[in-house]
């Protein structure tokens, strides 16, 4: 579990902006899609570094009901600002769940850093199995981190080391993250 906790809280990289969300024009847009382009807009302007005004900007979009918008600023909230203030964390974990039953890819990172606040317990009660299967469901599509951090879920406290290997494996080959593929070899060459 301290494993998983040190991963949960490494993570800060996971906070990522998508792409700008349809025009103000477009008709049926998701609620929120202003707010967050305005978000988008601040961030591209800033190259990046995120201040007070990212963060109204953020809270804005997930309080009008932006689905991405709600994931990241639970994710930057449990990364980002939950190091300094416990607040910010537990916010941060009910913007996650807010979009924990979406399957969309723009909401993958968020529903990551929600499964290892569930393996843990940080922020919200300490749920295996609920974790598991979300750590799962991201593993499936996600990168190699997340693949990772499954692989160690099913080593370390499901005792599934064939499960372990396969995902290790395949991280292995994966020459997108030169560091992950490099420990996925280290693992499966220890493990013979």
């Amino acid at each position: 579990m301290k494993l998983l906790l040190a991963l949960a809280l490494s993570f800060t990289a996971l906070f990522s902006c998508s792409a700008a969300p349809p025009s103000s024009t477009s008709p049926g847009k998701e609620p929120g899609a202003d707010e967050y382009a305005e978000f988008i807009r601040l961030v591209k302007e800033t190259g990046g570094k995120f201040d007070d005004r990212h963060l109204a900007a953020l809270r804005k979009a997930a309080t009008r009901g932006h689905p991405v918008s709600q994931g990241a600023l639970g994710v930057y909230l449990t990364t980002e600002s939950g190091r300094i203030d416990p607040e910010a964390f537990t916010e941060g974990v009910s913007w996650l769940k807010k979009v924990e039953h979406l399957d969309k890819p723009e909401v993958d990172t968020a529903v990551f850093a929600l499964s290892l606040c569930y393996l843990c317990g940080t922020g919200t009660q300490q749920d295996i199995e609920r974790g598991g299967a979300l750590l799962a469901r991201t593993a499936v599509r996600g990168n190699s981190d997340m693949k990772m951090a499954y692989a160690e879920f099913l080593h370390g406290i499901k005792n599934d080391l064939a499960g372990a290997k396969a995902i290790w494996s395949e991280v292995a080959k994966d020459a997108s993250n030169p560091e992950a593929q490099q420990e996925a070899k280290e693992l499966l060459r220890t493990l013979k």
